[in-house]
């Protein structure tokens, strides 16, 4: 799901960003998931990171037009036709 808000984050409506703050308590406590495997290995820290950068995007308008911006050349250089 952090992914997914995150891709909505950098290509969809303006609206995301304002919709999410909303339920911006939610992704903080994602930032302090714990969750460790039998073998004592952290597994919770790719969803911490996740949800750290999620949080970034939400609040940082600065941060998130310039993810926004790359995200788009991105998508128009992939979806490029060859002449």
């Amino acid at each position: 799901a952090l992914t997914l808000l995150e891709y909505l984050l950098k290509t969809g409506s303006d609206k995301i960003p304002q919709q999410s703050l909303e339920n911006l308590h939610i992704i903080k406590a994602l930032t302090e998931y714990r969750f460790t495997d039998k073998d004592g290995k952290d597994q919770g820290v790719n969803v911490r990171e996740k949800a750290k950068i999620v949080m970034l995007l939400i609040q940082d308008e600065e941060k998130r037009n310039e993810e926004r911006d790359f995200a788009m050349k991105t998508k128009d250089k992939l979806t490029k036709t060859p002449n």
